[in-house]
């Protein structure tokens, strides 16, 4: 008998903890921007109850086109100009004429040293983690 009555005050208890928990948890909810009660709880819609959704700017990679060369990972030449060769007065034949660029090889580009030729960069609204905080439920997880 005093089995039972133990158990039946331990199940009691139990439940009681169970239930302070699920009030309590810090479960990422959204209804309409409205607390609701424990009946009708919806998980954010937006995020799962995760807390976060991917970047927008980014669209969840990370990382973001380099504005500097287009995405293309080389710009035009800072010497030449992009033409590939350099004008140039030659004393000995007294004249003028044109050599190959040599800070491009005379290809008129050269590497971008923003993105490192990879033509991306690390997108500074999320900070390369390709997500962001829900702005719709307010969570306040890391």
């Amino acid at each position: 008998m005093k089995t039972r009555l133990l158990f039946i005050t331990l199940l009691s208890t139990i439940k009681r903890y169970l239930l302070i928990l699920l009030l309590l948890a810090p479960i990422c909810f959204y209804t309409q921007g409205q607390e609701v009660q424990a009946d009708t709880i919806r998980v954010c819609q937006f995020c799962n109850g995760t807390g976060f959704v991917s970047c927008n700017k980014c669209i969840g990679t990370g990382k973001v086109m380099c504005i500097t060369c287009g995405g293309g990972g080389t710009k035009s030449c800072h010497r030449c100009g992009g033409s590939g060769q350099i004008f140039s007065y030659d004393a000995l034949s007294k004249s003028n004429k044109y050599t190959p660029c040599t800070s491009c090889g005379g290809s008129g580009r050269s590497g971008c040293t923003r993105c490192q030729r990879s033509g991306h960069v690390v997108c500074t609204f999320c900070g390369g983690n390709g997500r962001i905080k829900c702005l719709h439920c307010r969570s306040n997880k890391k």
